[in-house]
């Protein structure tokens, strides 16, 4: 658990693997689209 002020400035990890489950990139934006995958940005679906 991170008490208020550790939680500002968490900054998560987030790992995208391919079929299988080698790791192709990783990056802090949770709602990241991994490029050319034809997927889109989390936060972008339901505006």
């Amino acid at each position: 658990m991170f008490d208020t002020a550790e939680a500002k400035v968490f900054e998560p990890s987030v790992v995208f693997v391919d079929e299988d489950n080698a790791i192709t990139r990783i990056g802090s934006d949770p709602a990241e689209a991994l490029p050319h995958s034809g997927t889109l940005r989390g936060d972008q679906l339901h505006p």
